[in-house]
């Protein structure tokens, strides 16, 4: 032990010394055609629609792709799902929400052709749909209200950025544009208001205001931020390229920095004002005044003092001075966001990645191997680097950027991506299970002029999509489903529709809106619920202040106040992300603390109580059957009334309900 440590020592030593005595020069490879010879770094290419062995079951392009790998292996699409699942999910697909009795009622006697596809319609025109797809774009923004590590501040305007996003996909923003306004939309549309706001996803990654050195500070989230839109944007790990070139990918320290160099300038940890001109003027006229208040009788008490002024008086006027200075401004919007006000900052390549040790400088540039075309950006007003960047990532023949959104819309409503490192697609993350598919995706999202719900609409239309997620009774070939699942044991082929289960955001909010609690108030600062005593009494003081509003508490799980260093348990247990760095993929962990929680926890009794108050039948049978139409949007079969009834004789309805709020069939979607 103690020779290892020795070594360990001499080696840390030898480290520290060669590092010292490195050269500054740093000496960049070229990218080998070899170094481009991988699946994504290829230039897009509209792939052939592939013929198929039956085009019957084909619906649209999606379908022939991933037909033609299933008949490849002797294998077929399973039977199209039925109505009451093709509701549930699609409503909680694209809403994060169970649909209601009625709307099932309705969809199962809509005659008409296009019955399907207006329900599709309909919920993309939903409020709900951005509440519920914005979540997966904050977990890969890294969203949090506050800042993290020891002291966690709080970020009180960071909100903003969580309702921009909502908004963006209600509205249909287009991708491109959605990319280039939280780029560069305090330059692309300085007479926008909500431009400068999406800037925030460049700021919404931790920080720790309180560090030694404000260049230690900087280069650490710089070096996030890049991280962030590298892994984000275009799918690549270039964290991994700030301290050294990226051992498996072809992405140089120096690709690092001169992507990294786009936002130095930018940086500010100040918040901004981001209001109307009048407002503004309002704002800075008043504290115009105050600043000249408090100027006037900070220089009458220094006078005061030089005269030897009687300590009453002098207390006084310190008073006048405190009560100037705290005196509130009239109201405007501000925030964490970028600007470019500031002196034109020099970028260097960090030695190592040391803060302290700048290398040789370097210029804005894009990234060479998502640059095959080398273009250039602009730096003549070096003020607009920023707005080259968004431009270049987002142009029609960007494969980097068009291949990972594709990637990240396919798992939205699969629950797994065609390439299975959403935010690491470079050599170490394996090959796409659909690599044409992927393909024609990437091209169809410009192609459809950047649409995400027109994208989504071609993806819930395909057969692939209305597949069932397993054998039902009665099934007309049941021989067929043993061999789709000895051929495919893991649905890599699609051969079926994979079953997913509830996010603890999508959990919550069903219960809410099934028990007739919930409160679909939009937009505003981040609200806080009352946490559990065994949690309240291990916290810091005023480090989670409950919302005085009642309402307020059962709102939407996205409008929920994000913490890093405590997130809201029901979240926690689920396996939401911690907010530290971009999140593509959230674990899913099966454990027993969330059965007991599910059987045990106050909110689920609470919402079992209100869901038995809104039973309006008094027959046990009826009653039962109200609870499984709730609960599970069909009626209980003749073996689940008996056991039901049985239950329900000699425990309350509200035990009852609590046993439906924890099966399978409720917790995932078919």
């Amino acid at each position: 032990m103690k020779r290892a440590a020795i070594s360990a020592s001499v080696l840390c030593l030898v480290l520290a010394v060669w590092g010292e005595n490195a050269k500054s020069d740093y000496v960049e490879k070229p990218i080998a055609d070899r170094d481009r010879d991988h699946w994504f770094w290829r230039p897009l290419s509209r792939p052939p629609l592939p013929e198929v062995k039956h085009p019957e079951g084909v619906r649209n392009p999606i379908d022939r792709f991933v037909l033609k790998r299933l008949e490849q292996e002797g294998l077929g699409f399973q039977p199209q799902a039925d109505r009451r699942t093709l509701i549930r999910r699609l409503t909680f697909d694209l809403t994060g929400l169970p649909p209601t009795s009625q709307e099932i009622d309705a969809f199962l006697h809509d005659s008409s052709d296009r019955a399907y596809e207006k329900l599709v319609d309909r919920l993309l025109a939903s409020t709900a749909y951005g509440e519920h797809v914005a979540q997966a774009w904050l977990d890969l923004a890294r969203f949090a209200e506050t800042d993290g590590f020891e002291h966690d501040k709080i970020r009180p305007n960071a909100w903003r950025y969580r309702d921009w996003v909502i908004d963006a996909f209600n509205q249909d923003m287009p991708y491109d544009r959605f990319v280039q306004w939280q780029i560069a939309g305090d330059i692309l549309a300085p007479d926008n208001l909500e431009a400068p706001v999406a800037t925030g996803f460049l700021l919404a990654g931790q920080d720790m205001p309180d560090i030694n050195l404000n260049e230690e500070r900087r280069h650490t989230v710089l070096n996030e931020m890049t991280a962030t839109v590298g892994a984000a944007l275009m799918g690549l790990s270039f964290q991994c390229a700030q301290c050294h070139d990226h051992k498996n990918d072809p992405i140089s320290q120096a690709d690092f920095y001169r992507l990294r160099a786009f936002f130095e300038s930018g940086l500010s940890f100040d918040e901004q004002v981001v209001d109307s001109e009048e407002r503004i003027e309002v704002w800075r006229a008043a504290k115009s005044k105050r600043d000249r208040e408090r100027k006037q009788k900070e220089n009458e008490l220094r006078q005061a003092e030089k005269e030897g002024a009687d300590s009453a008086r002098i207390k006084k006027m310190k008073r006048d001075v405190e009560q100037i200075r705290k005196r509130s401004l009239p109201p405007v919007n501000s925030g964490r966001v970028m600007n470019e006000e500031g002196k034109r900052v020099i970028s260097h390549l960090m030695i190592r990645g040391d803060f302290r040790r700048a290398g040789m400088e370097v210029q804005p540039a894009f990234p060479r191997i998502a640059n095959p075309a080398k273009w250039a950006p602009d730096l003549k007003d070096s003020g607009r680097a920023r707005a080259e960047l968004a431009v270049w990532l987002t142009r029609d023949d960007h494969a980097l950027v068009t291949r990972t959104m594709a990637n990240r819309i396919w798992q939205l409503h699969f629950g797994r991506p065609l390439a299975p490192q959403p935010n690491d697609m470079g050599r170490a993350g394996g090959p796409p299970s659909h690599p044409e598919l992927l393909d024609w995706l990437a091209l169809e999202l410009p192609r459809r002029g950047w649409s995400l719900k027109a994208m989504h609409r071609l993806i819930l239309t395909s057969s692939t999509y209305r597949q069932a997620s397993r054998s039902r009774a009665g099934q007309t070939d049941p021989s067929g489903w043993s061999k789709t699942l000895r051929k495919d044991p893991a649905n890599l082929l699609y051969s079926r529709m994979p079953r997913r289960r509830l996010t603890g955001e999508v959990l919550r909010d069903s219960m809410l809106q099934i028990s007739g609690r919930l409160n679909r108030k939009r937009k505003g600062p981040g609200v806080r619920p009352p946490l559990p005593k065994e949690i309240t009494g291990t916290l810091l003081r005023n480090q989670w202040e409950v919302s005085s509003d009642p309402s307020d508490h059962v709102r939407r799980s996205i409008y929920l106040f994000a913490r890093r260093n405590l997130r809201f348990p029901m979240f926690d247990l689920f396996d939401r992300p911690s907010g530290i760095e971009s999140c593509a993929q959230r674990q899913e962990a099966t454990t027993a603390p969330q059965a007991l929680t599910l059987l045990n926890d106050g909110f689920t009794m609470d919402c079992a109580r209100a869901l038995v108050k809104r039973c309006v039948v008094r027959e046990p049978q009826s009653r039962i059957g109200f609870y499984y139409q709730q609960l599970l949007g069909r009626n209980p079969v003749a073996s689940e009334m008996t056991l039901a009834f049985e239950f329900i004789q000699s425990h309350p309805d509200e035990d009852f309900c609590i046993t439906l709020f924890n099966v399978n069939e409720f917790l995932y979607i078919d």
